[in-house]
This record gives C-alpha cells, structure tokens and sequence, in this order.
C-alpha cells in the first residue's frame, strides 16, 4: 500500500549521522514504474562521483566505471519505490554492486512482495498501519499544531470520525490534518467527513481519498500552480526556487499586495502544498529541474514574452545547450549568478553555447557573470535593452560576431575578442574602450552608429574590408592606407564631425563607399593622388 512511510523511514537511515559514520558512499535513486537499468546506474554513479562524465550512455562503459568507483569502499545505496519483478533486470544491475566492501548495504523500498523476495538478501521489513490511538495523535499535530483538542471537543469528534477513514495510512492522515488545518468551521468539517470520495476505492482513483480531498479544497491559485507541476515526471527532483520562477513565468501567482515580492507569493504557495503534502522532501542531495539527466541532450532553448518572471533559470546547468534566444522578460532588473545556476561539477557555466541573443528586455540593468561563464560562446547578440548599465563579459575567446544594438545606457568597455571577425555597434552612445579594435586581428567588418563617447582607433586590423561609421561626432581615426588594410573594399563614413584632420588613402580593392559630413577630412585615390 501507498502512504505506509516506507520512503519516509529509508530516508530517517540515510540521513541518520551515526549511519553517515559507517559508508564512505551513497546514493539514492527514485526507481519507480520505468526501471531503467542504464538511468539508475548513471544516478548512482553521478551521486557517488559529482565529475564523471554525463555524456556517457552505454551500459556497459556506465558499469565499468561504476565498479571502479565502489570496488573496496564501503557504500550505501537506497533504491525508492522498486516495481520490476524481473530477476534477471535486478542481477544485471546489481554487477557493479559486488565487490565493494564489506559492511556495503542496498536498501530497497517496494510495494510488492515479489519485488522483495527477488532483490532481499535478509528478511522484509513490512510496513504495517497506524494503531487508532497513533493515527490520532499524528492527525492532530497536522491540524492544530499543537495536537491539543481540549477546548474545541465539537472538532475533536469530527476529527477522529474522519481519522477512521485513512486506515491507519500515515500521508492520508498528515493530508487530512493539512487540510482542516486551515479551518476552525465546525461545517467545513462535517462537510469533508461526509464528502462522496471517501466512497471511491484505491482502485476506483488511484489516489487515496485524503488526498483527492485535500486537492478538491485547494484555494484556486493553489490549485493551478499545483495543476502545472504535471508538466514535470514522476519521482523528478527539483528545487524549489526553479519551480517558483517556473510558476511566475506562466502568470500563475496572484498579485502581491503592497510591498511583497513575487518570489514570496510563491513561496507561500510551495510551502502550503508541502504541509498538505503534495510535495516530499527528498533525503539526497537534490538536484534542479535543469540538472536532471533527461534535459542532458538539450542544445536549444528560446524564452519568449515571460513579463512576469523576475529571475532568468539556471540554463547555465545545461551541459548541451549550444543555442539561447530571450526575448520579452519586462520584469527582470538584474541577471546574475541564478543564471548559471549552481552545480557540484566542475564544469563552467554554459560550456556549450554558440549562440546568444538577448532581445527587448525593457528594465535590465545589470549583468553580473563569472569570468569563467561562456568559454566557447562565438555569437553575442544584444538589442533593445534601453536600461542596461554594464558589464559586458571581459574575455570571450571565441566570439566571432559581436552585436549590440539600441542599449543607450551601456558604458561597458568591449570585452576582448582576439578573434572576432564582424563588430556592429548600433545606437549605444556610451560604450568605451574603441582602442582595444586594433588587437582584432582577424576582423573585417566594423560598424559604429551614434557614438557621443570619444571613439579614438590608433590603427585598424590589417584584414579589415567593410568600414561603417554613422554619427560619431568625436570620431578619431588614423590615416588609411593600402599598406595597413589592403583588402578594405566599402568605406561609409557618414555625419563625422572631426576636431583633428585626417586622411584616407584608397587601395586598389576599393570598391564602394560615402563619405558625407565630414568638415576636416582629406580623401587620396590609388597611390596617393588625390580624389
């Protein structure tokens, strides 16, 4: 039977500081119906070394490096809610288990006898109900607090009439204590005591009726937010920061009243479904949504138009993702660590993206990242974000297009990018540090549009071959000539007012260009010859 507290008690061992004393490793794995020998093996794995690799999806290799990881140690290993009946699934799984020390135990938490009888080494330990008088005293903890019913003795017979319902199922009876909980109505009580679904079987709902109950009474909001979280498998783990931001992206909170942020609203409602025991607190160390191993193989992510959501998630976790588009979060103020997210591996912070384009994000302002974030990041695209301040990332080593669009506010300087070969830079008035271009050595085309900052090029990289400035009244540029960029073929120049005269001396590759607006200039053809 479901609710027993078989996951409960295995959870009270693993955790237990003496039981911690005896293993040098452990792990805990949630089974369920799909028993896959290759998932539970890369958890255990993973669990008991934080650096393997994630990539790996043969059985065989994962067995391999498991047996190298647990022969001579002493381990403990949970196995929760085991339904394979097969013998020969269980003696395949079991290969890498055998030769660790001695002292190692496999606990297994199951519902079926058989499964027992096939995976147990000693006698079962079987669960049994609750007496009356232990079914009581843990309903009245869950619905007064204080277990105490003295001067409410009218609550206290519904109460234990409704007790005898749950069967001495202790999650039946902490479900039932959550839901009265939030009422002292004598009707309220009666109602849920003479409610139709006590009525329906196990087998009619496959849900027992405490918590049908329980789902029935759930504020609206509630209801939702709990409704959404189908989106996520059975037995996933997942942090509860994740599932709020999660909840706030699809507009699923309520409106905080006065001064109270989203994050708390959401707060509230997690921690209302964990005392009505809709979610369970997991004994290992849990992992995010985005960390589970199912999300491994994602190298494509696009977020659209989430006004409400105040946090980015942690995509930065994901160890595939090659490609990210955001575009429309309006509430966000400021991107930070969360964006990475946090991670036990010693993997960087997006080690994988290629790609990255952050569009009409109204009321950025900041950007705070890790030094070692993006290391193989080789486009960089950002637009429309009017309130963005800075910083942009100091070193990306293998960006080859850089692009920022309509930020007024950003006074960053330009990261270095020694390999960079197309720089548009487009109605951003304040970004600095325009004599770092010179060290470019393998760009070709620069466009600068509406600079008021003083944008000074001691030299230009000699593969240069598009050259673009529009409204950069404080523009200072070298002399061009065809020793310094023989392969410059466009050159628009347009509305450059200059306090210092210069000169430019065409190559012959020249093909195209304007130069309008410019008061102190001085133009020279092929060798030298004036225009």
């Amino acid at each position: 039977m479901g609710g027993l507290g078989k996951t409960t008690l295995a959870q009270l061992v693993y955790n237990d500081d003496e039981v911690k004393k005896h293993f040098e490793l452990k792990a805990w794995v949630c089974v369920s119906e799909e028993f896959d020998i290759s998932r539970v093996t890369k958890t255990v794995l993973q669990s008991v070394s934080p650096t393997s690799s994630k990539d790996v999806t043969d059985l065989n290799s994962l067995q391999v490096e498991l047996k190298e990881k647990l022969t001579g140690r002493k381990f403990l290993i949970v196995l929760d809610d085991v339904w394979n009946e097969s013998y020969v699934d269980w003696e395949d799984l079991r290969i890498p288990f055998k030769d660790g020390a001695h002292g190692s135990k496999i606990i297994v938490t199951t519902r079926s006898k058989k499964v027992a009888s096939i995976m147990g080494t000693v006698s079962s330990h079987i669960l049994k109900e609750l007496s009356n008088e232990a079914c009581w005293e843990l309903f009245a903890k869950h619905a007064s607090g204080a277990g105490d019913f003295t001067a409410r003795r009218d609550l206290e017979r519904i109460g234990r009439e409704s007790v005898k319902k749950c069967k001495g199922v202790p999650l039946a009876l902490k479900t039932l204590g959550g839901l009265l909980r939030s009422t002292l109505d004598v009707g309220e009580w009666e109602k849920i005591l003479k409610s139709d679904i006590w009525d329906f079987t196990d087998e009619q709902s496959k849900i027992l009726p405490a918590l049908r109950l329980s789902y029935h009474y759930l504020p609206s909001p509630l209801k939702r937010c709990f409704a959404y979280c189908s989106v996520i498998p059975k037995d996933r783990e997942f942090e509860k920061e994740d599932l709020i931001l999660l909840w706030m992206a699809e507009n699923l909170l309520e409106q905080p009243k006065r001064s109270k942020r989203m994050e708390e609203v959401g707060d509230e409602y997690f921690n209302d479904l964990v005392s009505r025991s809709f979610f369970q607190q997991q004994s290992n160390d849990s992992r995010s949504i985005f960390g589970d191993e199912s999300f491994y193989n994602i190298v494509c992510v696009r977020l659209y138009n989430c006004k409400y959501c105040l946090n980015l998630p942690p995509l930065g976790q994901l160890p595939s993702l090659k490609e990210l588009y955001i575009s429309g979060f309006d509430a966000i103020v400021r991107v930070g660590p969360e964006f990475c997210g946090s991670s036990s591996s010693s993997a960087k912070p997006f080690a994988s993206l290629e790609s990255l384009r952050i569009n009409d994000m109204s009321n950025w302002e900041e950007w705070l990242m890790p030094d070692e974030a993006f290391p193989k990041l080789k486009s960089l695209s950002i637009c429309r974000c009017k309130k963005l301040t800075g910083d942009l990332p100091h070193l990306l080593p293998y960006l080859t297009e850089f692009s920022i669009w309509a930020c007024p506010e950003l006074a960053s300087s330009l990261p270095m990018m020694p390999i960079v070969n197309n720089v548009d830079l487009v109605n951003c008035e304040k970004i600095t540090g325009y004599d770092v271009v010179e060290s470019f050595v393998c760009l070709e085309h620069l466009e600068i549009c509406k600079s008021l900052e003083s944008t000074t090029c001691r030299s230009l990289p000699a593969g240069l071959k598009w050259l673009e400035f529009w409204n950069c009244q404080n523009l200072e540029i070298p002399l061009l000539n065809s020793y310094d960029c023989p392969n410059l073929t466009d050159i628009w120049i347009w509305n450059c007012e200059k306090r210092k005269g210069w000169c430019l001396a065409l190559s012959q590759s020249f093909k195209s260009g304007i130069l309008n607006g410019l008061k102190h200039w001085t133009a020279m053809g092929f060798n030298n010859s004036p225009l």
